[in-house]
């Protein structure tokens, strides 16, 4: 198995820095944080977190692959229902967490060659590093009347018509593990002990004792829950006011 690669001068005082805050946090929070909390900072922490800082994460010298990222054939697979919702609605297309701008690139060429194209293509992301380099990758990739339909939001908009998009989203958005340890319902999270350091916690009352009883887990067992994600599917269903969300991503299959 290959070794993992040395890290730079640069990048050890990046992850000293972080590291330096999320332990300010579990003291700050009496020794314990949940790993949501951990996995919040560790992602997002501003000009620090995994998605805020300036390293290559997607494709070739990156940490990993997104399907749009290995050929356009993906995006040709969604155009087709894509092109049905917006001409079903006369809507746009509002895309979640666009990475490197790929998936925008590819779609937007597809819908052209079905002459399907929507007026706008709405990106919402929340990384301010990740933005910058969706808008020179895609100034780069597609010709200008194909680039000026991109637009980048804020917020989410509201009364939005179209086909809502977001391709491994759900798996970026900080959850918390939670199991059934010889019977008792728990909380894993983090504290520090000469490094960071996995600790359980007994689940005793509140809104995520209950998600947790609902699952009917086995013992010995280790899952994660995501009631930010339930926050997210409830915002977009309030902002959609016609159309479709089609979220993409990867877990265990049913049972």
């Amino acid at each position: 198995m290959a070794s993992l690669p040395i890290p730079s001068a640069q990048a050890l005082a990046h992850s000293a820095q972080l590291q330096s805050l999320i332990q300010q946090q579990i003291q700050h929070q009496g020794g314990w944080i949940d790993f949501a909390t951990f996995m919040q900072m560790a992602l997002y922490t501003p000009n620090l977190g995994y998605y805020s800082g300036g390293a290559k994460k997607f494709g070739i010298g990156g940490d990993f692959v997104t399907a749009p990222e290995i050929s356009p054939l993906f995006a040709r697979a969604l155009a087709s229902q894509v092109a049905q919702v917006i001409q079903h609605t006369q809507g746009n297309v509002l895309e979640l967490g666009a990475g490197t701008g790929k998936l925008a690139a590819d779609l937007l060429q597809a819908l052209q060659q079905m002459d399907a194209l929507p007026n706008d293509y709405c990106i919402l992301e929340v990384s301010d590093y990740l933005r910058q380099v969706q808008q020179h990758n895609l100034r780069q990739w597609l010709p200008e009347h194909l680039f000026h339909r991109v637009k980048w939001l804020d917020t989410l908009p509201t009364h939005f018509k179209g086909m809502v998009l977001g391709n491994e989203v759900l798996d970026a958005i900080p959850a918390h593990l939670v199991g059934k340890q010889q019977g008792v319902l728990i909380e894993r999270g983090i504290i520090w002990q000469d490094g960071f350091t996995w600790q359980d916690k007994a689940l005793t009352s509140g809104p995520l004792l209950e998600a947790v009883q609902q699952l009917h887990l086995p013992n010995d067992y280790l899952t994660e829950i995501t009631p930010a994600a339930n926050g997210l599917m409830h915002s977009l269903a309030e902002c959609l006011a016609h159309g479709v969300i089609c979220m993409i991503d990867y877990g265990f299959g049913a049972s």
